[in-house]
């Protein structure tokens, strides 16, 4: 704990930048302190030469080298010292070697990185080839700039100038001026180089990029395209060496401003090379990155395996270690039973005497015993140490004590103190598996328990009653609901009124919570009040919400009042998906306390090493990156700013910063330090953050709840309520129809009398039923009888069953007596059929061929019905009796449809002519009305597209007939873009194909590409088990939104009002606080300037624009100028001052480390458990495999698992009795 306190101290003092000069005192005793922990460790283990000293352990390298530096940079004049003295930073991985934990999520990190270098090696190989594609396409473009050309005088330029290019121009002037008729000279260089001569966008640092390709960017009339000046961004964006390509391309692959890059090189380069953009990002973005996630998470999964196993290991050591010590006490008290038996049995004294000797011994062993006779509670544990070999040599005394030839007392007390010592020995065992010590308890039983008198204990069993009322818990739902809402109804500007309302509204909840706690403390007393973690929860709220009451009036503590938001989780214990992702949250907060505390000294680590190293560079050399000499938002001059810089570039943003940092303190160290924390903080820690999340989804944590399956309180209060609207509703309908009912037609009785007998008559052969209703009989099919008595069934005489004998029976073994006895059991059952009870053969078909049978019974060879049998009954003349001459010709026009539609060729001119007409769509742009011919061709296009599409339907109508199309949701797709396609040809035959709303719906004709979806089997899984995962994803997103009101609501709080600024109109700049102080002192100039009192487009006046500025800020795009109005603002209705609220910062940092890093990643952790559940629906087959894949797959399997099997040879006949006869037994 004390060498703890001092890591955390000496990390304290690093983060100033500048210290006071008493710092150096302290530092040496930090050393001191160091240097005195590392020598009592050197004495105790000695320092090098054994397997236990010193620097055999890798973790005592670290601070051996601590130490070493810290000489070293004291004592020996290095140069450099600052860059040396940055290593002391490394003082905080100590840290790691104090706190329990923390070893072996290291250890994770290394194991990841050690499975990450094949895929390493791969990103930079990959990188290095498209790289190389790079430096040869891109070489020197983007020194193209727009010079304004010819230069204002004309006197000193040749007269052929304008023949050369760009290189023979230059070439020239290598060893001179031009020089024209004048005196006068013409540096070229000094003019190619002065960005004066360039042309600029408005706003924009660099200037205009051009090419001098077909597609390239032009320049403005009076400039030319010429290669001049630097490359873009300080010069460090171009493609010109292979270092700098590489650059540019693991800028791309991470994404970060890469759309700055695409736009350069395109207009550079020309638009053609587009493609090598997309391919890198879909290779390079898309798919290496995503890999590295994938090993993480591999190598994550394997290192907790292995933790788990060792955890299994101890705790199975544990279990035999008080296996053994169980063992030798029963040894103890059946040797001391025995040895009292036999003192018994020789001695001869009176019975009395002898049965009171008997009986204060087993008073003994009672008293012995007695200390361990309660249940042994069992936790895991891993600080079990493991069982030494002398625990062998203790059973071997035992059994040696317990047959020895030793007699007298000193044996018993031998016995008895051996038996006292195992006693003790559990007894510390489970001490050292309880949370508390045992001191812990008897007070908490003492002082923390209520039961002092019986009117008390009344009182108390009374408001229990009251207080644990389901109806009370949905009270207390409707009001955390009705509170939520308040505080999310605050806004700017409210009325004062309004504001009042809320007021109250905030203090009546806080009572009725309040009171919710007391009560609850009353009734279940302290003790078995924080038994629970919800209550730890409310108690913690309700006390918040008192504090901020009783400091209301306290500057600054207003968002005291955010966490009364927290109220919101309690809906958790009555919302099932709530409960379970907040238990996945928990889960992985337990996993990611160590993580986050590594991340945590990763992140102060490079924070230190960045203002250690380029803290100085940035304050001397701030105008190379600053117009006005002042430092910028993003720089690492002191301690907070560099730790906001590392945060930066672990959310993915990192090249921008780089830029600055290059500029003002060199190349070399920026992009060491830059590419370590994007590597080590962004691409391994924060996967492996993503990893921990995912290992806390399984199908466990998605199923069941801690209460096995028992309805909560709110769920007992809704069931009450429901029942009771039932019963009312019922009572009502009783007494309304009463007379209905006395008056109702005997007719009618009649017929429900007969329904039982018709009921238990009905036989449907097409079900398949699984349940057993006759013993010794069980057959592939079944008879299905619903909502009836089996007993009834069985007892019922004229039902008879047929049962196939089993096929091992028969006395030859081929795929047609197979085939004959199922097809046999397919019939439907006839009175006149008997019945096999008295079989003794319980045949059960193996599961292989009962997936054959209903596999071939489900591959269409002919068309189905038309329409549902509801409608046949329904409309009597859609019956089609195919036994007639119109019937026949009727089933042949079907039969010849279905041939057509199934036919492969069909299916490819389909997806063919789909294609087409996706292509043709993609060229009616902004020329068609130009392109008269174009146009034609794609009208006669879209007519013919849509008769085919037309004339498809109406063959798969015919084909499949209604039943089937109309019940496909592909087909159902398929006829609503043919009905788009109908209605726009029909309104064009009309002439209203300029009506706005046939426009509209013409432009619907952009979901023909969906139908090829439908023609792929693949693509139609893969969307089919997307499509199974969006109730998952709406779940986690309504959990996401409550997490993100909670940060809407404390926005609204903290910055509501406060982004409104004075601004001058001309210029878009902002007014000096010195000028204008306020709104009223911005209204005042209205009259002399032009002038606005205007208010940033995303802000935080409501929940709903702070639920967009949070959407901004959680996908990291336009999240900057969100963030930096926060840090300016002061207060309602006053001028932003630069960073005066600075420590904004740390809302936003948590919102991302929680809002985005941690909800966001929720959605992948859902998608992927979704897919893990479609794949277990499937068997563990892959669900993407489509039908045709799926029916191989399983052909395979059965030729697996089929043998060869040997015919028997039917007996003869000849010298059987006549009386006797062999014969195939059939069904």
């Amino acid at each position: 704990m004390f060498i703890m306190i001092t890591i955390l101290t000496n990390c304290v003092f690093m983060t100033m930048s500048d210290p006071p000069p008493w710092s150096k005192n302290v530092e040496y005793t930090f050393t001191g302190i160091y240097t005195f922990e590392s020598m009592i460790k050197i004495l105790a283990r000695g320092f090098c030469i054994d397997s236990f000293t010193f620097l055999r352990d890798p973790w005592n390298w670290l601070d051996f080298s601590v130490i070493v530096m810290a000489y070293t940079t004291e004592f020996v004049d290095l140069g450099n010292i600052s860059a040396l003295r940055t290593f002391r930073v490394l003082r905080a991985l100590k840290t790691i070697t104090v706190i329990p934990g923390l070893k072996t999520i290291v250890g994770a990190l290394i194991q990841s990185v050690k499975k990450l270098s094949d895929v390493m090696i791969l990103t930079v190989f990959c990188l290095s080839v498209f790289a190389l594609i790079g430096l040869q396409l891109f070489m020197g473009n983007l020194r193209h700039k727009c010079v304004r050309w010819p230069p204002p005088f004309n006197e000193t330029i040749p007269e052929n100038i304008f023949g050369m290019d760009n290189d023979t121009f230059v070439n020239a002037t290598l060893y001179g001026n031009l020089t024209g008729s004048g005196n006068n000279t013409f540096d070229y260089d000094a003019y190619m180089n002065n960005e004066g001569n360039f042309y600029f966008l408005e706003g924009a640092l660099d200037a205009l990029l051009c090419g001098n390709s077909s597609d390239a960017g032009k320049c403005p009339e009076g400039y030319e395209c010429m290669k001049a000046g630097r490359n873009p961004n300080y010069g460090y964006t171009s493609y010109d060496t292979f270092s700098w390509a590489f650059l540019a391309l693991f800028r791309l692959m991470t994404q970060d401003y890469w759309e700055n890059l695409f736009q350069l090189t395109l207009r550079a380069a020309g638009k053609t090379y587009m493609i090598f953009f997309v391919l890198i990002i879909f290779l390079g973005s898309f798919y290496l990155i995503n890999l590295i996630l994938a090993v993480v998470a591999m190598a994550y999964a394997e290192q907790n395996d292995a933790t788990a196993l060792e955890i299994q290991q101890k705790e199975e050591e544990y279990q035999k270690l008080l296996e053994q010590l169980k063992k030798h006490q029963e040894e103890q008290a059946k040797m001391l039973k025995d040895r009292k038996l036999s003192a018994c049995s020789a001695t001869q004294k009176k019975k009395g005497d002898s049965d009171q000797d008997a009986d204060s011994d087993q008073d003994k062993l009672k008293d012995c015993n007695g200390r361990v006779v309660p249940k042994v509670v069992l936790e895991r544990s891993a600080t079990v140490r493991e069982r030494n070999p002398s625990d062998d040599q203790d059973k071997v005394d035992y059994n040696h004590l317990a047959v020895g030839p030793q007699d007298g007392p000193s044996l018993q007390k031998r016995a008895e103190s051996v038996t006292s010592i195992i006693s003790s020995t559990m007894e510390e065992l489970e001490e050292a598996h309880r949370k508390c010590p045992p001191w812990w308890y008897k007070f908490a039983k003492t002082f923390l328990v209520w039961d002092c008198c019986l009117p008390w204990l009344k009182l108390k069993a009374f408001v229990k009653l009251i207080v644990l009322d389901p109806f009370v818990d949905l009270g207390i739902t409707i009001c955390i609901v009705l509170n939520t809402l308040f505080m999310a109804m605050e806004h700017y500007p409210m009325t004062e009124e309004f504001e009042n309302v809320l007021t109250v509204g905030n203090l009546v909840f806080t009572g009725i919570f309040t009171a919710e706690m007391v009560l609850k403390l009353i009734a279940l007393d302290p003790y078995d009040y924080f038994q629970q973690g919800w209550n730890i929860f409310d108690s913690i709220i309700v006390t918040l919400s008192l504090v901020e009451l009783g400091l209301a009036n306290v500057q600054g503590l207003s968002v005291l009042r955010s966490f009364r938001l927290l109220r919101v989780f309690k809906l958790a214990k009555s919302w099932p998906t709530l409960n379970m992702l907040i238990k996945i949250i928990g889960n992985s907060v337990g996993a990611l306390g160590n993580l986050t505390l590594v991340l945590a000294i990763i992140v102060f680590i490079f924070a230190v090493v960045g203002m250690q190293l380029f803290g100085k560079s940035y304050k001397e050399c701030v105008c190379k990156i600053s117009a006005d000499c002042t430092l910028p938002r993003w720089h690492m001059h002191d301690f907070f700013h560099a730790f906001l810089i590392v945060f930066r570039i672990l959310c993915g943003e990192w090249i921008e910063t780089m830029w600055d940092c290059m500029e003002v303190a060199g190349q070399a160290m920026c992009l060491l330090v830059f590419m370590l924390v994007m590597v080590i903080g962004n691409l391994v820690v924060l996967n492996l953050f993503l990893a921990l999340l995912l290992s806390s989804f399984s199908a466990d944590s998605l199923a069941a709840s801690d209460d096995d399956g028992e309805m909560n309180n709110l769920q007992i209060a809704i069931g009450r309520i429901t029942r009771g609207i039932d019963f009312v509703k019922k009572t009502v309908l009783m007494l309304l129809h009463r007379q209905w009912k006395e008056k109702k037609d005997p007719d009618e009785e009649q017929e429900e009398s007969k329904t039982d007998n018709y009921v238990l008559n009905h036989m449907d052969s097409g079900q398949d039923s699984k349940s057993d209703f006759m013993d010794g009989v069980a057959g592939k099919e079944h008879i299905s009888v619903d909502h009836v008595d089996h007993m009834n069934f069985i007892n019922n005489p004229n039902l008879t069953v047929q049962v196939p004998i089993a096929s091992e029976e028969s006395d030859l073994y081929d795929e047609t007596s197979t085939q004959s006895d199922t097809e046999d059991t397919k019939k439907p059952l006839s009175h006149g059929s008997t019945s096999s009870m008295g079989s003794t053969v319980d045949y059960k078909p193996p599961v292989a061929e009962v997936e054959e049978v209903v596999e071939e019974a489900t591959e269409g060879t002919e068309p189905e019905n038309c329409f549902t049998e509801a409608c046949v009954q329904r409309f009597p003349f859609l019956y089609v009796d195919i036994t007639t001459d119109k019937g026949k010709i009727w089933w042949n026009l079907r039969k010849t449809c279905f041939k057509i539609v199934e036919h492969n060729w069909f299916e490819t001119f389909i997806i063919f002519m789909i294609l087409l007409s996706s292509g043709a769509l993609a060229f009616e742009d902004i020329y068609i009305e130009q392109r008269k011919v174009i146009r034609t061709i794609l009208e006669y296009a879209d007519k013919i597209f849509s008769y085919v599409f037309v004339i498809e339907m109406l063959l798969k109508w015919v084909a499949y007939g209604f039943k089937v199309y109309f019940t496909n949701a592909w087909c159902w797709l398929d006829f609503l873009i043919v009905d788009v396609s109908i209605i726009s040809l029909t309104a064009n035959w009309l002439g209203y194909s300029e009506l706005g709303a046939i426009k509209s719906l013409r432009t619907l004709r952009a979901l023909r590409p969906l139908r090829a979806l439908s023609r792929f089997e693949g693509m139609r899984v893969v969307v089919n088990a997307l499509l199974g995962a969006i109730p998952s994803i709406m779940n986690v997103l309504l959990v996401c939104l409550i997490f993100w009101l909670i940060f809407s609501i404390m926005g609204v709080n903290l910055f509501a009002g406060k982004y409104y600024r004075c601004i001058n109109t001309t210029t878009d700049e902002l007014f000096e606080i010195e000028v204008v102080n306020n709104k009223s002192d911005c209204l005042a100039l209205l009259d002399t300037s032009q002038v606005r009192w205007v208010n940033v487009k995303v802000n935080f006046d409501n929940v709903g624009l702070g639920y967009l500025s949070l959407l901004q800020v959680a996908t990291f795009k336009g999240w900057m100028d969100i963030m930096y109005a926060a840090v300016d603002s002061r207060e309602i209705e006053e001028q932003p001052l630069y960073e005066t609220n600075l420590y904004m910062y740390i809302y936003f940092v948590i919102f991302i480390i929680f809002g985005a890093f941690f909800t966001l990643n929720l959605f992948i952790g859902v998608i992927i458990d979704n897919f893990n559940q479609q794949k277990k629906k499937f068997g563990g087959k892959d669900i993407f495999m489509t039908e045709e894949q799926k029916k191989y797959y399983n052909a395979m399997k059965k030729l697996g698992s089929k043998k060869p099997q040997k015919p028997i040879p039917r007996p003869q006949m000849t010298k059987v009795k006549p009386k006797l006869k062999f014969s195939r037994l059939s069904t």
